[in-house]
């Protein structure tokens, strides 16, 4: 918290961070799910794999390779930029200055004529690529780590279906910047939370089953708090980007 007690270069260094940290999260999401689209087979070419008669996998395989690795020096990178300070406000903060390039790209795609229903399914699959990266990373099968990617993808895009919808219903009508931030906080508050628990309890289940549920339900209050400090840093930054883009593009807006 000292950090902020008096605002200076480090301070401003450390913000700037946090938002590069999000910049690589955002590509680290998209190469991941390239990889995990390229490695994609048709039952039929599934079939021939299983009977060992040929590796339908084979010809992509350089081009999944590099897309990992990009994926993962991206991820590496970000955190990196951004590490944990084990401060419960700071990770918070840092939490959410670290998802507004993903915002912003979600933000962006609609401002330029998609409908709501593509923005939020590019967020679900930037998202499901960081975590199919993650649960490639650890070790999982191709379909243990798509499981995992599309659950958190699917979580991620339902919980933000209400405050995008609220917030391009905001940007059509001209709505003030308080009534965009008091709009944001009390959709994103709920769907974040929902999403956090939603998103930990599937990292617990496929990518650390030695967690005790008694160790999950520990770690509780504590994930609760640093999500709503983060939701304060989102909505903020995006009620105001909402703002700005309703002045610039709101007749490109489509609900």
């Amino acid at each position: 918290a000292k950090r902020f007690a008096k605002w200076d270069a480090a301070a401003t260094r450390w913000v700037g961070q946090a938002f590069e940290a999000g910049g690589y999260d955002l590509a680290a999401g998209a190469s991941n799910a390239l990889a995990a689209a390229a490695q994609a087979r048709d039952p039929f070419n599934m079939a021939l794999d299983a009977a060992g008669i040929g590796d339908s996998r084979k010809a992509v395989r350089p081009a999944v390779d590099w897309l990992r690795d990009q994926g993962a020096m991206s991820t590496s990178t970000a955190d990196a930029l951004a590490p944990a300070s084990n401060n419960l406000v700071l990770d918070g903060v840092q939490s959410g200055i670290r998802s507004l390039p993903t915002s912003l790209a979600m933000l962006g795609s609609a401002a330029v004529g998609a409908p709501a229903a593509a923005s939020l399914a590019l967020m679900g699959v930037l998202i499901g690529g960081q975590s199919f990266g993650r649960a490639q990373d650890k070790g999982l099968s191709y379909g243990q780590s798509l499981l995992y990617g599309a659950t958190d993808g699917t979580i991620e895009a339902a919980t933000e279906a209400v405050p995008f919808i609220k917030l391009l219903g905001d940007i059509k009508i001209g709505s003030s910047f308080g009534k965009f931030l008091t709009n944001q906080i009390g959709t994103e508050l709920v769907g974040e939370e929902i999403a956090t628990f939603l998103q930990d309890m599937n990292a617990k289940i496929m990518l650390e089953p030695d967690k005790t549920w008694g160790e999950f339900w520990s770690e509780r209050p504590e994930a609760f708090a640093q999500t709503a400090v983060a939701v304060a840093v989102i909505a903020g930054s995006v009620a105001g980007a909402g703002k700005a883009a309703g002045e610039i593009a709101d007749s490109n807006i489509k609900l």
